[in-house]
């Protein structure tokens, strides 16, 4: 069973960290240490965005895969193999467990993927974030940010499609 478990910084001692993205191999980010299905144990060293949140590490249903989400920077990783699937921008991030697959907002538009890829990435929806978000059955609903109107215009997003109703965004 693979076990991760988010440390406070980069060991003093040990194997060194791997770093995600490569480029930024010297500054330490958002530390993850990893123990695989063999039992092997090793540090993951995650890069950091512009963003406060989140900070998380959410598990995929396949046992070898994880996301990491480092302040605005997300990792998709497989963990056994220590290699980068893809990199991408989430402002929220949720797994979906019914679904079995990661729902990533950027704050302009939302993205569903899982292990075998991105499903949809939908229209953008607003110009400059999105908020108050309400799970339903088959759908998100939030407000998306207007700055024509300085306020905040509903939409609402099918989690099956990526078709979005309503937001702030038109295409402009």
């Amino acid at each position: 069973m693979l076990i991760t478990r988010t440390l406070a910084g980069l060991p003093a001692y040990g194997p060194p960290a791997i770093s995600f993205p490569k480029p930024n191999a010297f500054r330490e980010g958002f530390v993850v240490e990893f123990t695989t299905n063999e039992g092997e144990s090793w540090i993951g060293n995650f890069s950091e965005g512009w963003r406060k949140r989140p900070h998380c590490v959410h598990a995929a249903h396949d046992g070898r895969s994880v996301v990491v989400a480092a302040g605005g920077s997300g990792y998709f990783v497989d963990a056994e193999a220590k290699k980068l699937i893809r990199e991408f921008d989430v402002e929220d991030l949720w797994y979906l467990d019914d679904q079995r697959m990661f729902l990533a907002s950027t704050g302009l538009w939302f993205e569903m993927f899982d292990v075998n890829g991105v499903r949809w990435q939908s229209q953008r929806i607003s110009w400059d974030g999105m908020r108050k978000f309400e799970f339903l059955d088959a759908s998100i609903r939030g407000e998306a940010y207007d700055p024509l109107s300085d306020g905040w215009v509903p939409f609402e997003l099918n989690l099956h499609t990526g078709d979005v109703v309503g937001g702030s965004y038109c295409g402009a």
